[in-house]
């Protein structure tokens, strides 16, 4: 709902997160009531400030909202989409099938690289599962270090969770058991590579580290 005077630019609005927020946990989160002065879309990227006193990035970040500051209908995005359900569409027309995944979920662990995909919780999960096989991983023998990969990519599947890779098209796909069992390796290795133990330094290289070069 919004009250809008174009003489003053006043607004009094009951914004969008406010449902957003009822429809999460209307406890926590009760309807709020705000005012701004300025234009409409000044007015809609303050509202979208104003959430209970977190950070912007935690409801609504501004790069997903829909309207640039200048007023102007972003339409990248909502193109792309468009694309994508041709895509789906026709692949459903032609061949009766389309294995893509529009949205991965929680427990998925998704191939790639980048902040988010470091940040999945499925990504995250998978992690915590390499920590805890990791001293069999240390202990098993060269050949059979890979068995551990295949256990960790067991228990993500058998608890419903999926190795998805980015198609072509856009859409997610299931990866193959190896690009799976690829990945939790390097997750191995690295692991390894962070907790490398430092080599101490010996009493013979302190003593020449601390000893005072001759001058003249």
């Amino acid at each position: 709902t919004r009250l809008h005077n174009s003489r003053n630019g006043f607004h009094l609005d009951i914004r969008l997160s406010t449902y957003v927020r009822m429809a999460w946990s209307p406890r926590l989160f009760p309807p709020s009531v705000s005012c701004c002065w300025g234009d409409p879309t000044g007015c809609d990227y303050e509202c979208m400030r104003v959430n209970i006193g977190v950070p912007i990035s935690s409801f609504f970040p501004i790069e997903c909202f829909p309207i640039s500051y200048d007023g102007k209908i972003k339409t990248k995005d909502h193109i792309k989409w468009i694309a994508k359900q041709h895509i789906r569409e026709d692949a459903l027309r032609y061949t009766g099938f389309f294995n893509g995944i529009d949205l991965p979920e929680d427990n998925d662990v998704l191939l790639g690289r980048g902040k988010a995909i470091y940040n999945q919780k499925g990504n995250v999960w998978m992690r915590s599962l390499v920590e805890e096989y990791f001293e069999s991983y240390k202990e098993a023998q060269h050949g059979s270090k890979s068995q551990m990969a295949i256990k960790v990519v067991s228990v993500i599947k058998e608890s419903g969770g999926r190795f998805l890779k980015p198609g072509p098209d856009g859409w997610w796909i299931e990866a193959e058991d190896k690009l799976a069992e690829e990945k939790v390796s390097h997750a191995f290795r690295t692991l390894k590579l962070e907790t490398k133990t430092v080599k101490v330094p010996s009493e013979k290289d302190a003593e020449a580290s601390t000893k005072k070069p001759r001058t003249g």
